[in-house]
């Protein structure tokens, strides 16, 4: 349910899906974006994000996600962190353990 706050006769609805920190009102794509930061797996599942808004609009965030380089979809629901590669400016996973600690993190 969404609050509705009224403030000198002037009506004020606010989503559930908004987080306002200060005074930054920040995106479910960037809400995404920095729980994927402060997560230390490099490894995950559409799960493990959380839920904010509805399930076509966390899809939309995700989406955006991939197409900027912050996550490589890798399955149905599977997602592995990923950074910019400078030499070819396309996704690279990220992972200290290279790619076999990202083929076991899948498998887990």
């Amino acid at each position: 349910m969404n609050a509705v706050l009224i403030l000198n006769n002037t009506k004020i609805i606010v989503l559930k899906h908004i987080c306002i920190t200060g005074e930054k009102v920040l995106t479910t794509a960037e809400r995404i974006a920095k729980q994927i930061k402060r997560s230390r797996r490099y490894v995950l599942e559409r799960k493990d994000l959380g839920n904010y808004g509805s399930y076509d609009l966390f899809g939309r965030a995700l989406k955006r996600l991939v197409e900027k380089g912050g996550l490589m979809k890798t399955g149905y629901g599977l997602f592995i962190k990923s950074t910019i590669n400078c030499l070819t400016k396309k996704a690279m996973p990220t992972n200290p353990g290279g790619t076999d600690a990202i083929l076991l993190g899948i498998l887990r």
